[in-house]
């Protein structure tokens, strides 16, 4: 029943005599028609002014959530994407601490190497300086020691001539004293050489 054919019974309704025994339970015809068209009013009402903005008030609501999910989808995606970021990161930074041991360790290793070459080469060199040195003292104890030994022969020589040769005991004892004399210059000469080659 629209609103035009309930308007036109509106009359006829009206016009009508109340039953002489009214139900109780049942309203009348008047509140029947009045209630009908109320209600048809209203529902115009709504229909042609609440419906409209509750429809545009859900549709802003369900835009603001979608619009609320896909920055939130966003939202995940760039911190997906900076943990990922950040692993690579943290991958590249474990890299490249491997990469600065491993150079710290062959530069330790070459390091190690040098120092021990520069050892053993100074060690050769001091042995060297010794071993020259001591040829050195040698060379100059030999040296000492001939000179030593051309005084005394020449020292003998003089006792010989200015000796007379007579008899074997004197000629016995001179032989014994150049002896003495020699071995007396060789133990000099060689407590010098050792005390040298101590120093």
């Amino acid at each position: 029943m629209s609103l035009s054919t309930a308007v036109a019974a509106l009359p006829a309704v009206l016009a009508a005599e109340p039953p002489q025994h009214p139900n109780p339970i049942l309203p009348s015809p008047n509140e029947i028609v009045f209630g009908l068209i109320s209600f048809l009013v209203v529902l115009a009402f709504l229909v042609k002014y609440a419906l409209p903005r509750m429809q545009e008030a859900l549709a802003a609501r369900t835009a603001a959530i979608e619009g609320k999910m896909e920055q939130a989808e966003r939202d995940r995606q760039a911190a997906s994407d900076l943990l990922e970021k950040y692993k690579a990161d943290l991958a590249g930074a474990r890299d490249e601490a491997a990469r600065i041991i491993d150079d710290a360790n062959r530069a330790a290793g070459s390091i190690r190497r040098e120092a021990t070459e520069q050892a053993r080469e100074e060690s050769e060199r001091i042995v060297a300086s010794a071993q020259q040195t001591i040829a050195a003292e040698r060379a100059q104890t030999l040296f000492a020691l001939r000179r030593e030994v051309g005084t005394l022969a020449v020292n003998l020589a003089e006792r010989i001539v200015s000796q007379q040769l007579d008899n074997d005991a004197r000629q016995s004892r001179l032989v014994d004293d150049f002896i003495a004399g020699l071995e007396a210059g060789t133990d000099v000469a060689a407590g010098e050489a050792t005390a040298g080659a101590g120093a």
